[in-house]
């Protein structure tokens, strides 16, 4: 069997795929950044529901957390500063709006939630490991045109 598929190779070394990549596993964070900005009363709110006070406060460094760090992330030479920051953001998520290990009858949504939570986690990362390969492929490029 054939492992080494120059069509495939070409396609995953494409700087194209990994910007999809990078919107893709950023999309959840700022779509829902957004819709913060669209419906800040709702967004409030349901800081107030899980207990962060001053609710405008929290809602407002979410907002700013969805937005920005993606867009870093998409960016590029801050790809690493933006992962850290939106895995530290999903991290706290779980024990904040997700704490199934109190049981209740959200506990398997919660769990599930949590799970995804973490799967987001392992595409962020890796999303920052390709970004530190591209750079490296770039640094290499330039100094092969030297």
């Amino acid at each position: 069997m054939k492992t080494d598929v120059p069509i495939i190779n070409k396609i995953l070394d494409s700087r194209g795929l990994s910007l999809i990549a990078r919107i893709l596993v950023t999309f959840d964070f700022w779509w829902t950044g957004i819709g913060r900005i669209t419906d800040w009363p709702r967004s409030v709110a349901y800081m107030a529901d899980h207990g962060l006070h001053p609710a405008p406060a929290f809602s407002f460094a979410v907002m700013v957390t969805q937005i920005l760090a993606p867009l870093m992330i998409l960016w590029g030479p801050l790809s690493w500063m933006g992962v850290g920051w939106l895995v530290t953001f999903a991290v706290l998520t779980i024990p904040i709006a997700n704490p199934f290990w109190e049981g209740g009858p959200d506990a398997a949504r919660q769990m599930h939630t949590a799970i995804i939570v973490f799967t987001l986690i392992g595409g962020l990362l890796l999303a920052s490991i390709v970004r530190r390969y591209e750079a490296r492929d770039r640094a290499g490029d330039l100094a092969d045109q030297k």
